[in-house]
């Protein structure tokens, strides 16, 4: 056993010949290598010390106790210039993978940890290493045993893995039962069907005569191209602009018969929030109104924060605040963030959304209905659809197609069952925080 001679970080280039340095063998080697990482000009590999083809290679210097002495064997054909700081192990005349397996064990370990001297840098010397105590099976055998390791390597490796996948399942579980459950509670699936429920339709119809009355009042346009949908024949067809066609093969899922299919602009209106000029921000006046954007929406809830804007009162018009009911949705933000929303839950007088916020006002006040609607909202197929309706707008902000977004079709069920998905849903997501 020899001690190699120093090699300078600023001595390794980027070509020339082979060479590997102590702090290599903890950063980048594992029990064996063929070929090196670094390399140094004629001149430092002709002075220095080499590694030949079966050496064992390991540190004199290191972090910590147990890490002292870390072993490779080299099973390469080049000869290899060794640096300070490890020593080469010659002319063993044994398997030189058993003996990188034999130094990497417990027992080895524990002779390095009684030896070794320092605390924040520690050493062991050629000497000390050179003085363990250890057991040698017969040639054969170390072949045996390293063939064996070998194959456990991979089943380790494989093991290893796995282990990672399911670390990373178990890290993610909450979030994936969630999506799972919140997809069942739309298409059905989560709570028993009931024959006798009133038919999603039904309720529907009240909504379209409340939105008539609101056109014929003058609070709402009338749709440019306002759609129906409609069950015959057990297939689904809308009637767009007076003209009718089977939708069947572009319907997200299949539904339960007292369900329906409609559109969000069945349900709502929408706007996007306040613009104005920054330098507005800066006057101050009696009643201050405060501006929520993008950043206030995360979870399906909407939050206050420290870093809020606020702009005069005067410059709010009434139709912009925050009422009970509304859904507010990032109009443009990055990919991520698209379709994140939340469910405006009381009136706020003091309280609106920025331009760059889409806000979803109901024609029909329903709790029930709202709460539904937030869970549809908050799923998985609806956050990738708002994707497939966005455009990019900058380097990494997507604009929501308001007018695409109005026309995606909602599932929806009877009023009784959406009370009953509402309040399983209510149940499961408690069940899972805790």
């Amino acid at each position: 056993m020899v001690r190699g001679k120093g090699i300078k970080r600023n001595e390794v280039v980027e070509k020339g010949y082979p060479c590997i340095r102590y702090g290599e063998i903890y950063t980048s080697y594992n029990l064996f290598f063929k070929n090196s990482i670094s390399h140094v000009d004629n001149g430092i590999y002709n002075s220095s010390k080499k590694i030949r083809r079966n050496d064992l290679i390991y540190t004199l210097t290191g972090e910590n106790k147990p890490d002292i002495a870390k072993t490779v064997a080299y099973l390469g054909e080049e000869d290899i210039a060794a640096g300070g700081d490890l020593a080469i192990w010659s002319n063993h005349h044994m398997n030189p993978l058993y003996l990188s397996y034999l130094l990497s064990s417990p027992y080895m370990i524990s002779n390095k940890v009684k030896l070794a001297t320092g605390d924040i840098i520690v050493h062991i010397s050629v000497d000390k290493v050179g003085s363990f105590v250890a057991p040698i099976p017969p040639l054969k055998e170390q072949n045996r045993i390293v063939k064996q390791m070998l194959i456990l390597e991979e089943l380790i490796k494989e093991y290893s893995e796995k282990e990672e996948e399911l670390y990373k399942l178990n890290s993610n579980i909450k979030e994936r039962l969630k999506k799972s459950i919140l997809q069942y509670a739309i298409e059905g699936k989560l709570v028993p069907q009931d024959p006798n429920d009133e038919p999603a339709s039904v309720l529907l119809d009240r909504i379209r005569k409340e939105k008539q009355k609101l056109i014929a009042e003058g609070k709402i346009k009338k749709d440019k191209n306002e759609s129906i949908i409609y069950r015959r024949d057990n297939s689904y067809y809308e009637k767009l602009n007076g003209i009718e066609h089977c939708i069947d093969d572009i319907l997200p899922f299949d539904i339960p018969q007292k369900w329906s299919w409609c559109s969000v602009q069945d349900f709502y209106s929408n706007t996007t929030g306040l613009s104005y000029k920054k330098d507005l921000l800066n006057k101050k006046s009696d009643f201050m109104i405060r501006v929520l954007r993008g950043g206030n929406i995360l979870g399906g809830k909407y939050t206050f924060k420290d870093d809020d804007v606020f702009i005069s009162s005067e410059y709010v018009k009434s139709n912009l605040l925050l009422k009970k009911g509304y859904l507010i949705t990032p109009a443009v933000t990055s990919l991520e963030h698209i379709g994140k929303i939340a469910l405006i839950e009381k009136n706020y007088n003091d309280v609106c959304v920025g331009g760059f916020v889409l806000m979803l006002q109901p024609y029909f006040e329903n709790e029930i209905l709202s709460q539904y609607l937030l869970i549809y909202f908050s799923t998985s197929y609806y956050r990738n659809m708002c994707k497939k309706i966005t455009h990019k707008s900058g380097q990494a902000f997507y604009n929501l197609s308001r007018e695409k977004l109005m026309k995606q079709y909602v599932a929806i069920p009877p009023i009784k069952e959406q009370k009953q998905i509402v309040y399983k849903c209510s149940i499961i997501t408690k069940l899972l925080e805790n």
